[in-house]
């Protein structure tokens, strides 16, 4: 639901959204995964909650049971429903969806954590990982413990975006599209590798179809043409890295084809201008009153294109998406 209202209220590329989260949050990161992978180009997840029932079983905090307690209808050690709601809202259920849909997970923890110990994170990898990269019984046993084996300390097998300021890295994994990084702290969430991760994930992705039809809708409103394949190529690599089409459209709105199209016309008679040539009709009154009224408050001419170029009737007149 979050995503259909944002991709509804602004602009953004629905296939690539990333879902991040920060212990219970971590935990949630990780059911999304699984349960939604189809929504998500990613998932990061600091320090989380693998299976509840083992961190009831684990926890001496009274609270976090008593909280697990009433969250399951029952203390899930007892078994019967409570264990069986507890099962059903862990990582542990719905992390198979993740690996057979091969979503980019990023899971980190600290290794000496004593809210969730580390091994959480350890198990969630080996469910996500290839059979021959999973750390082994004894190996998650004992960072289970906050003890890391002699044989992993210092095996950094994978880029971990740590850097300078974060804690150290300890040991880190990477299996097909999942990374597992532990490093040397608590119960903590260091969030800019995991934000660095996105970006170079997204920067090594191809331009999705609806970020190319997005920026050819800008061409078609703005210039009444098809982009070329290297202005094309050059705005949706710009478009993916984050910039947002507002932008690309004001830098439009300043070019000489686009003044040399537009002229020196009034707001009114600008908004007359772009019904005409992006719609293909006079604009109705209370269209041209509200656009008109919209660019007299303000709002620059290259937003009032964006709105055009990405309205439901200029996509069904384009037949993009």
């Amino acid at each position: 639901d979050a995503i259909d209202f944002a991709q509804a209220h602004a602009d953004i590329d629905a296939e690539q959204v990333y879902v991040v989260g920060f212990s219970g949050g971590g935990m949630m990161s990780l059911i999304m995964a699984g349960r939604h992978a189809d929504r998500f180009a990613g998932a990061v997840s600091w320090v989380p909650i693998y299976n509840l029932v083992e961190w009831a079983a684990d926890q001496p905090r009274a609270r976090y049971v008593a909280d697990i307690s009433a969250s399951c209808g029952g203390n899930p050690l007892g078994g019967g429903d409570a264990w069986l709601q507890c099962t059903h809202r862990s990582p542990s259920t719905h992390l198979n969806g993740a690996r057979t849909a091969g979503i980019p997970v990023f899971i980190g923890h600290g290794s000496t954590d004593g809210i969730v110990y580390p091994d959480h994170s350890v198990r969630a990898f080996n469910q996500l990982a290839d059979p021959e990269d999973r750390l082994t019984p004894a190996q998650s046993d004992a960072i289970g413990r906050r003890t890391l084996p002699a044989e992993l300390r210092g095996q950094i097998g994978t880029t971990t975006y740590f850097r300078g300021g974060d804690p150290t890295p300890v040991f880190a994994r990477q299996s097909g599209p999942v990374r597992l990084v532990l490093f040397s702290g608590g119960h903590a969430g260091v969030f800019n590798p995991g934000l660095e991760w996105m970006v170079n994930l997204r920067a090594a992705a191809p331009p999705s179809q609806v970020v190319r039809d997005a920026v050819s809708r800008l061409y078609v409103a703005y210039f009444d043409r098809e982009p070329d394949t290297a202005g094309l190529g050059y705005w949706t690599r710009v478009y993916a890295h984050g910039r947002s089409l507002s932008s690309i459209s004001s830098h439009f709105a300043v070019s000489p084809e686009f003044v040399g199209r537009y002229g020196d016309v009034d707001d009114e008679g600008f908004v007359r201008l772009v019904y005409a040539n992006v719609l293909g009709r006079d604009p109705d009154g209370g269209g041209l009153a509200y656009w008109t009224g919209v660019l007299e408050s303000g709002r620059s001419r290259g937003s009032l294109m964006v709105g055009f170029s990405q309205s439901a009737e200029f996509r069904a007149l384009t037949g993009t998406t």
